[in-house]
């Protein structure tokens, strides 16, 4: 059970260090003054990435919604 929750934990840092390179990566890409053309490949790997977080943001708020409900009662 702890190796399970340290693997929990250590995918969600991995995850918010993503978010932090992405934007880094993000701005020193649009920044370069080079060509705006976009790879649908990376558009696709940054739309998966998106949707990753988006995932782990809703469940991060069932969780503190059920928290809050239960600090409530």
């Amino acid at each position: 059970m702890m190796n399970s929750r340290r693997d929990t934990r250590n995918n969600r840092v991995a995850l918010f260090d993503g978010i932090e390179e992405g934007g880094i990566r993000a701005s020193s890409m649009y920044s370069s003054g080079s060509s705006h053309e976009i790879d649908e490949h990376d558009n696709e790997q940054a739309m998966d990435g998106l949707q990753d977080r988006v995932n782990l943001l809703k469940r991060l708020e069932t969780v503190l919604m059920g928290l809050f409900a239960t600090a409530v009662r």
